[in-house]
């Protein structure tokens, strides 16, 4: 019987790729979480377990906001069966950062409550990673302003709410620059002894669902231009 010439099964063929570099991220989230002061400078007076679990959130959101997609395009553009190998790979995802979640929990002093509530977040933002990957797989000129939204998603609207609460404090709040913002929201997130085991607020990952159905949207138009 003659060798096969299939491709690689779809889960080998999303995570294998990106493997080295979601341990990286991982670890480096745990590292930067046990020496917060090299990522920020805490309120003075402050005390408490370290922010270990919010920074990991934060380096998992910035891995499927703006570092998945790219990996994924590529997994596009190869033709394989997308949707499959992206769900495959997010699963592995998962599995791989489980000891990071125990590791980052016991630092932070969270519960498993946080850490599911984390992971509800993490699930509700990975669909705007797969369709992203799939708008940017179309051409050249998706590519570049699906990135240029997943960078204003990941790094405009933090930078906007610091600007907010030094010059704009007066005009109301900017808390909801915060809230959408995958980076600042995934820290909220995983905020130790949480009381829900939904994100809070609701509206933030409905907003992110929302920005992935569009992308989905515009993605299947462009398919039948």
């Amino acid at each position: 019987m003659p060798a096969s010439t299939d491709s690689p099964r779809p889960a080998a063929a999303a995570w294998t790729p990106a493997a080295l570099l979601y341990l990286l991220v991982l670890l480096a989230g745990l590292a930067v979480g046990l020496w917060p002061r090299s990522l920020y400078v805490p309120l003075e007076g402050s005390a408490g377990p370290l922010p270990t679990l919010q920074v990991l959130a934060a380096f998992q959101a910035l891995w499927l906001t703006l570092i998945w997609p790219l990996v994924l395009m590529r997994s596009a553009q190869a033709g394989s069966k997308y949707v499959l190998s992206a769900l495959a790979a997010l699963v592995l995802q998962l599995v791989v950062a489980a000891p990071f979640y125990v590791v980052a929990a016991w630092l932070s002093d969270a519960a498993l409550l946080d850490v599911l509530r984390l992971i509800i977040f993490l699930l509700c933002l990975s669909p705007l990673a797969i369709a992203a990957g799939a708008l940017m797989a179309r051409n050249a000129t998706a590519a570049a302003w699906t990135l240029l939204t997943l960078m204003l998603l990941t790094l405009g609207l933090p930078a906007l709410f610091y600007l907010g609460t030094e010059f704009w404090t007066h005009a109301g709040s900017v808390d909801w620059l915060w809230n959408l913002g995958p980076l600042t929201a995934a820290w909220s997130t995983a905020a130790a002894r949480g009381t829900s085991i939904l994100p809070q607020p609701l509206w933030s990952p409905g907003v992110l669902l929302a920005i992935s159905a569009a992308a989905v949207f515009v993605t299947f138009s462009l398919r039948k231009c």
